[in-house]
C-alpha cells in the first residue's frame, strides 16, 4: 500500500494535519493525490486550495509498487 509519510517523523500524513513548509510557512492538508505514474510525486492540497510537491513539506511516498 502506497503512504504518504513525513519523513522527520515517519507518521502518516493525513487529511487535517498541519504541516510546516521548507519557508516555516503552516498549511493544513485538504487532500493528497498519489502519484500516477513512475514519474510522478503525487500532490499534497492544502485548504487553502494550493496544491504542492510533497517534498516542500518534508513528505515522501513509502511502499509504491510503480517503481523498479
Amino acid at each position: 500500500m502506497t503512504t504518504l509519510i513525513h519523513q522527520a517523523t515517519k507518521a502518516p500524513v493525513q487529511i487535517g494535519d498541519a504541516l510546516t513548509d521548507l519557508r516555516g510557512d503552516s498549511a493544513v492538508v485538504a487532500s493528497i493525490e498519489a502519484p500516477r505514474k513512475p514519474s510522478s510525486t503525487g500532490r499534497i492540497y492544502t485548504t487553502d486550495g494550493m496544491g504542492y510537491f510533497p517534498s516542500v513539506f518534508g513528505c515522501t511516498w513509502i511502499g509504491r509498487t510503480d517503481r523498479g
